[in-house]
């Protein structure tokens, strides 16, 4: 038997997709599963087989993001749910399968969701204000309109927040209560974290990986176009192109197609 090599397993011969019809909002990676947040709930899959729905509530999940064993959604509420159309922040415990009610509901669709332990953060789909938790939504405060695009949370140190603009990469070093532009980085459209650092994708599908909280990007690989969603696990990233899910095992260095035909109807 050949020594393990810490390399995650390849996914194998992509997969054309015949049940993942709806549009796809946001992904999150854990190990080799793939989750996705979508016009009709969250769905999942393992490599190389077909999607399957996990939430029980078929809601529009226009954010997506996980703090350990914690979940955590926003979005609108499915035709048969009892719900304000903003459904605020929503817990689940059990992967997405079931979801209770959290906080801000009736008030705020958030479209951007990051946490980190405790740490909740989320871009208000309705007018750009940041929001910040530090007790998974018990307590929020609202840090401006700093008109970011997506944003993401330093690994390594909480106060340290990283988001995307028109302008450039603009970084905080308050958790978020100001932002500066980060001079000579790429114009970066969407991030992910991965355990010692954060990914970025340019608006060319160029991959970036910076170690130091954002104040320095280097190129790490490259995709065909700018991916609407991206996610990262380890040296596992992920990334929504067309109707495409391209999957790197070597940290956005190389890419492979793992889920084709996302979005499709027949």
């Amino acid at each position: 038997m050949p020594a393990p090599t810490g390399r995650p397993a390849a996914s194998g011969a992509a997969v054309r997709t015949d049940s993942l019809t709806s549009h796809v909002h946001n992904l999150v990676l854990v190990g080799p599963k793939l989750y996705f947040g979508t016009h009709d709930g969250i769905w999942s899959q393992q490599p190389g087989q077909q999607p399957v729905r996990v939430s029980e509530e078929n809601f529009d999940v226009m954010g997506l993001t996980r703090a350990g064993s914690t979940w955590l959604a926003s979005g609108h509420p499915g035709p048969e749910m009892d719900a304000p159309n903003d459904l605020g922040l929503g817990i689940s415990t059990n992967a997405g399968q079931t979801w209770s009610k959290g906080s801000l509901g009736g008030q705020v669709d958030f479209h951007r969701l990051v946490a980190d332990r405790q740490v909740v953060m989320g871009l208000a789909s309705s007018d750009g204000v940041l929001w910040r938790t530090e007790d998974l939504g018990r307590v929020w405060k609202q840090l401006g309109t700093p008109q970011l695009f997506d944003l993401a949370l330093d690994p390594s140190n909480d106060a340290r927040v990283i988001g995307t603009s028109q302008a450039g990469v603009m970084r905080s070093t308050n958790a978020g209560a100001s932002f500066s532009l980060v001079a000579g980085a790429p114009l970066l459209a969407v991030l992910a974290t991965a355990q010692d650092r954060v990914l970025g994708a340019d608006i060319d599908g160029k991959i970036y990986t910076s170690a130091d909280g954002g104040s320095s990007w280097t190129l790490q690989g490259q995709l065909t176009a700018q991916p609407s969603a991206f996610a990262a696990d380890g040296s596992r990233v992920a990334a929504l192109v067309g109707d495409t899910i391209m999957e790197s095992l070597d940290g956005g260095r190389t890419f492979q197609a793992r889920l084709t035909g996302i979005g499709a109807h027949d």
